[in-house]
């Protein structure tokens, strides 16, 4: 009967469940809200705080395993320092530097992949992006032949090799020139 009443069921559940008579349902309830009437493992004090976290769970339709979640979450936010006080800031601050078109989950598995990236590296953006700009503008320099400056005056020797290999086509006007005879 302990059990139902912190999971937050109703004296009309837990009669329905045990099938104990209203009156001792209540009776019962009162010896445990009091302290008379101890459940193992639970101190006395936190048996009402258990209760209404189970209706509030229920309430909000979510089990047991989301508030576990939920604990979790707010054990990371403690570790970086944002407290229940600032959750409200700090969604608004995600929200701010996303742009409009761009959702907040796109802008945060972005930051994660940045994240990943330093950790691979072991180097800081900052660094990664200098990096990076110093290759693109090598490769810039490294161009084929038909993308650099040089490339029409490469393109015009090709032309002319091929040109030259080119079979000789006789003019539309022209007959094709034949041989005499002996």
């Amino acid at each position: 009967m302990a059990q139902y009443y912190l999971l937050g069921h109703s004296y009309k559940e837990i009669e329905d469940e045990t099938k104990v008579s209203h009156g001792s349902v209540v009776n019962i309830v009162k010896e445990i809200e009091n302290g008379k009437l101890t459940i193992p493992g639970i101190p006395v004090d936190q048996v009402n705080d258990l209760r209404q976290l189970s209706f509030d769970l229920k309430k909000k339709g979510l089990e047991p395993s989301q508030a576990l979640l939920g604990i979790s979450f707010f054990e990371r936010l403690q570790e970086l320092g944002i407290s229940p006080e600032d959750l409200g800031r700090w969604s608004e601050l995600v929200k701010t530097f996303a742009p409009a078109d761009f959702p907040a989950k796109d802008f945060f598995e972005s930051a994660v992949r940045l994240h990943e990236l330093e950790k691979n590296e072991e180097k800081p953006f900052e660094e990664l992006a200098e990096q990076y700009r110093r290759l693109s503008s090598g490769a810039a320099s490294w161009r084929h032949p038909w993308q650099s400056a040089t490339s029409s005056s490469w393109t015009s020797s090709v032309s002319s090799r091929s040109a030259k290999k080119a079979p000789k086509r006789c003019s539309p006007s022209a007959p094709p020139a034949t041989s005499a005879a002996p």
